[in-house]
């Protein structure tokens, strides 16, 4: 790197020399120029995240290249660059993925404008890595290499003959220590990634990219190694891999499938079938195996296995072929084991793999066999699929309903819709539905119009209990090709069974997707008439749907709301007035209560969907709902006023009007879930007034005459807005006059914190987003509004640090650190004064006898010390305190002298340290301070020692206080004084 580094600046003195004096340079000189400084400075620096932002500063300034430079000094800083970025990339690849990633981007970029050059650069780079076998590191490296197909596709036709011989070198140094039964972590390590590396490579040899030509593939690749060819070696420990008892799973399964991606490359589809059926056999057989077809062979040794053991092995392999092995070999005819008949043969996928996944599917007890037994299946259906219309021509129909494969795949489906092992429901749901779609599929190519398969299903499966899960995750598979309006009406019980499985939490969601299947398959019948469609889903789900969202279990109530509501209006939105309109005209339903919250429910998804226009907000049942006496009901109706499906539709006076009349009769409800759903929805509400009252002020903006009735209509929107965030802040400060209940001063508060957030603060990375914001909050200002940081506001949140509450005090101090800024008039303070009546007065709170006033004290403490101590560099100390260093440190020493005098104050007489001089207070505020970030974060380098022996005084003082609480307590006489054994409240003030 050292080298780079002074190639970089000979490169960069030369070009910097060529440009003219005041001169700008072209824009290619100038981000050529730019890009050495970067690269530089990355090579200078030693911080992880600092060089991942330098990358990224490299990044944009190759981006502007358009075209490789074609200036002599240009082309030579862009080869400088070329050879510093390849060989950093090299440095940090599998040590460093966070700088390496953005490398490679990097990379990627100067390997759009000259492929050549990077592709020779990594060459050059890679060889080191070809000279011997490959330790961990080396792995690591070469795998994350491989793991970028745009860089290596350049390369690889030259490397893979010199990656093939290192790789099997690697392997024939494993391939011992895999067959034993321990095996050190660090070699296990080695052979997880050896093994990836395998599937890497055979996956680029067998695409045909790297090894094009007349010549087989596997011709080309058998000749690597000479009489020990390379490729046998790797497949070979690969199948060691596979029955090695000591490798993982996953390892097994990388494994796997780069042996089918090995027989890929055969000579001739026949030969890879027959290997393929070979290596399936091999699990059942002991001892030392060879595997010879045409040009590929395997010679491994089958350790001892149990039954069960076998079975992993082969559904491991079985996995493997199916998900990788291309469909023409799988199809072909291999000779059948079983008869051992020479002429006798059979289809690979159909009589030899099928068998063998369902057999696994039906394994009970074996771990988790079933579910990749199940995922096999999965494969096996999927490849099918893939080229259907072939096998139907060659071999006829396979899944019609009493085939045997149809039959045996229901029947493995049938037996575990349940089952507890995880994924596997999963995957049966899967299976279900692309085996209806390959009969589907089936019918179609042989001209059938219908089948009664589907029928007979759907009737078995609506037969079944409706509390079984397992019937509604193949109902939704099923739907879909059923005539669903003939099915509802023959099967009137289903609409009614759904009801009852939303009484079950673990069933709802399922039901619920049975329950929109319905409805998606009835839209489809109805086509895009929304009267016709309102009409269907009324006829047959409209009684349903209310006795749902009105039932007496309050959890099918609650479920009906969350996941029926939602899927009906978005599927039926003609049906929404019908539904209000059954809600409010039929009192026989259920309860008021009940019906009014169903209908806010129903009312919330309408809005949220855009159904509801906005001005219709401010209708009866809303207001009725808004003061109602149950707190849910008004926090439906208040989440209605805050929801909308667009940011940037400004408030209207409707809703302007709801929310004035709603927030100041609900600010001290004694219910914390009440009060949290207020401060939730008004986060959203906040998010669109800001975007909404950005898009007025952005129209008004850009006006061309103030004057038109268009803008003026804007004008007066847009203040309507601004005067109702006066009117919301000015409420929350009026909320925590003293004396307020403790509810409704935490909830003002948290209603300022929001408003402070959305309106005040950072806005985020985007600049120009932040910018706008910016804007909109200053020409508010100027319009005289939204005085957030006045004075009124500010003595109001001082006067919330002495509450009685904790969570009232740190949602004050939070709120005056965070946002707040310091100049003296919201302190309450002259002009010409520094803090020092405040820091008086936090003083007296910390000599008060009151717990609640000290920790007050202790808070303001932290505060003085964090907002005009750390920031503005305020000395409090003054004479008191004679020690140097900055304003933070000698501040801290003050607390310290403070607390020794309280300590002897309380050596000579304890009642009257508890009456004038607690210790609680100052350690609160000398914990408080000395775990500020911003003290250690901004302390210079001189204050390091001073505070390391403050933290050591304050263990020594506290180590005193302790001694002196634990003699009085123990009645040992003496130093603390001869003192009335039991005072009054009063002497302790």
């Amino acid at each position: 790197m050292e080298t780079i580094l002074s190639r970089v600046d000979r490169v960069l003195a030369k070009l910097l020399s060529c440009r003219e004096p005041g001169a700008n340079g072209s824009g290619s000189s100038n981000s050529l120029i730019r890009s050495l400084e970067i690269f530089r400075q990355f090579c200078r620096e030693s911080d992880n995240n600092k060089q991942q932002v330098l990358l990224d500063q490299l990044h944009k300034q190759l981006v502007a290249l358009k075209e490789l430079p074609q200036c002599n000094s240009q082309l030579e800083a862009f080869h400088t660059i070329c050879d510093g970025v390849c060989c950093l990339y090299f440095r940090h690849v599998g040590q460093n993925r966070n700088v390496a990633k953005r490398a490679v981007k990097v990379l990627k970029v100067l390997h759009r404008l000259d492929k050549s050059t990077i592709a020779t650069r990594l060459k050059e780079e890679w060889n080191p890595l070809l000279e011997d076998v490959w330790s961990v590191c080396d792995l690591q490296k070469v795998f994350q290499l491989l793991d970028e197909p745009v860089l290596v596709r350049d390369y690889i036709q030259d490397l893979w003959r010199q990656l093939l011989l290192t790789l099997a070198g690697t392997w024939q140094q494993l391939h011992l220590e895999i067959s034993s039964s321990t095996a050190p972590a660090l070699m296990m390590d080695r052979c997880y990634l050896a093994t990836k590396i395998s599937l890497q490579l055979f996956q680029a040899l067998a695409s045909g990219d790297v090894l094009a030509g007349p010549v087989p593939v596997l011709k080309q690749v058998w000749e690597v190694g000479g009489d020990s060819p390379a490729i046998h070696t790797i497949g070979s420990t690969l199948l060691e891999v596979i029955f090695s008892q000591v490798c993982s799973l996953d390892c097994k399964l990388f494994a796997s499938n780069a042996l089918g991606f090995l027989l890929n490359m055969s000579n001739s589809p026949k030969d890879g079938a027959e290997t393929a059926d070979n290596l399936i056999r091999l699990p059942e057989k002991e001892g030392h195996q060879t595997v010879i077809t045409g040009d590929l062979w395997f010679k491994v040794t089958v350790p001892s296995l149990s039954t069960t053991e076998q079975s992993w092995c082969q559904v491991v392999l079985v996995r493997g072929l199916l998900t990788c092995v291309r469909l023409d070999i799988l199809l072909q005819q291999v000779q059948d084991k079983h008869t051992h008949q020479q002429e006798q043969e059979i289809c690979l996928f159909f009589d030899v793999l099928f068998p063998l996944v369902t057999k696994f599917c039906g394994d009970v007890g074996v771990g988790d066999i079933q579910f990749h037994a199940f995922y096999a299946l999965e494969q096996w259906l999927k490849r099918v699929r893939t080229d259907l219309s072939h096998i139907h021509a060659s071999s006829g129909r396979h899944f019609h309903p009493d085939g045997l494969v149809t039959t045996t795949v229901l029947q493995c489906l049938w037996n575990n819709w349940e089952n507890p092992i995880v994924g596997v429901p999963d995957l049966v749901r899967s299976s279900f539905g692309l085996l209806l779609a390959l009969h589907q599929e089936e019918n179609t190519l042989t001209g059938l119009v219908c089948s009664m398969l589907f029928e007979d299903l759907f009737v078995k499966l609506a037969g079944t209990s409706w509390h079984v899960k397992g019937r509604y995750i193949l109902l939704v598979e099923l739907i879909p090709y059923v005539q669903v309006l003939q099915v509802l009406s023959s099967h009137k019980h289903i609409p009614t069974q759904l009801v009852q499985a939303l009484s079950t939490n673990h069933i709802a969601p399922a039901s619920s997707d049975v329950y929109r299947a319905f409805l998606v398959a009835t839209r489809e019948t109805c086509g895009k008439d929304e009267k016709a469609a309102a009409d269907v889903w009324s006829n047959f789900w409209l009684e349903t749907f209310l006795s749902a969202i009105c039932n007496k279990n309050h959890l099918i109530r609650h479920n009906a709301m969350q996941h029926w509501v939602p899927c009906t209006l978005k599927l039926f939105p003609g049906v929404f007035p019908v539904i209000t309109t059954q809600l409010q005209d039929r009192p026989g339903l259920a309860s008021g209560t009940i019906r009014l919250r169903a209908h806010m429910a129903v009312l919330k998804a309408a809005r949220t969907l855009n159904i509801v226009a906005t001005h219709d907000m401010a209708n009866d049942a809303v207001r009725e709902a808004l003061w109602h006496g149950e707190e849910d009901v008004r926090a439906e109706a208040f989440a209605i006023i805050c929801s909308h499906p667009k940011k940037s539709d400004p408030l209207s006076s409707a809703e302007l009007g709801l929310l004035q009349e709603f927030l100041p009769l609900n600010m001290n409800s004694d219910a914390a879930a009440f009060r949290q759903v207020i401060c939730n929805n008004m986060r959203k509400l906040m998010v669109r007034l800001r975007d909404g009252s950005w898009t007025l002020l952005k129209k008004f903006l850009k006006s061309k005459s103030i004057t038109t009735p268009s803008t003026i209509e804007a004008k007066t929107h847009l203040m309507q807005i601004i005067g109702f965030v006066d009117w919301l802040v000015d409420l929350c400060v009026m909320s925590t006059f003293p004396g307020a209940c403790y509810q409704r001063r935490k909830t003002a508060l948290e209603l300022l914190w929001i408003i402070y957030d959305h309106l005040t603060a950072d806005w985020g990375n985007e600049p120009k987003t932040s910018a706008n914001y910016q804007t909109l909050l200053e020409w508010t200002m100027a319009q005289g509004s939204w005085d957030f940081f006045s004075e009124r506001n500010a003595a109001a949140l001082l006067n919330c640090l002495e509450d009685g509450s904790a969570e009232v005090r740190e949602l004050a101090y939070h709120l005056l650190l965070a946002y707040f800024p310091t100049p003296w008039c919201w302190w309450g303070l002259g002009e010409g004064e520094t803090g020092d009546r405040l820091f008086t007065h936090a003083r007296q709170l910390l000599h008060s006898p009151k717990a609640q006033e000290c920790e007050a004290g202790a808070l303001l403490i932290k505060l003085i010390f964090n907002k005009l101590c750390t920031q503005r560099g305020l000395d409090f100390c003054g004479e008191t305190v004679s020690h140097p260093g900055s304003a933070p440190v000698r501040f801290i020493r003050g607390l310290l002298c403070l607390l020794q005098d309280q300590l002897q104050t309380a050596t000579s007489n304890l009642l009257q340290a508890a009456r004038q001089a607690p210790m609680h207070g100052v350690l609160l505020a000398l914990r408080q301070c000395l775990s500020s970030p911003a003290l250690w974060v901004q302390h210079k380098s001189q204050d390091a020692v001073q505070l390391k022996r403050q933290v050591s005084d304050l263990v020594t003082g506290v180590e005193a206080v302790l001694s002196l609480v634990l003699r009085a307590l123990a009645g040992v006489k003496g130093e603390v004084g001869d003192q009335e054994v039991s005072p009054s409240f009063a002497d302790m003030g």
